[in-house]
């Protein structure tokens, strides 16, 4: 039996994963495209758009824009701190490995 935090967690985990694949996709086209911003900036129009929280909008927003408070991030704007991962310490602690690889994202 599921209760209803595994499975609202089973549901941000696939949003999640299909708005990384959608905005890979939009960048790579971009990238086609000589970087003309047509195809993200109608993905964002229709994400924002979207009859969702605009906490979660702003997430995806942050997520894609590589700004959340994460270690490697903070490093990078001046901090002195350990950029490992303090879930598992195996890896840098960025938005790739905190959301999709690290073994504690991947038990959600």
């Amino acid at each position: 039996m599921h209760g209803p935090m595994i499975i609202m967690g089973d549901l941000v985990s696939r949003m999640l994963t299909k708005f990384v694949e959608l905005i890979c996709c939009v960048k790579g086209a971009e990238g086609a495209q000589g970087g003309s911003g047509n195809a993200s900036d109608f993905i964002w129009k229709a994400i924002w758009k979207l009859k969702i929280p605009g906490k979660v909008k702003h997430f995806f927003w942050r997520l894609a824009h590589n700004s959340h408070p994460l270690r490697r991030n903070l490093v990078q704007r001046g901090m002195r701190i350990k950029t490992r991962c303090t879930a598992c310490d195996s890896a840098y602690e960025d938005g790739g490995h905190l959301f999709f690889k690290c073994c504690l994202a991947k038990e959600v």
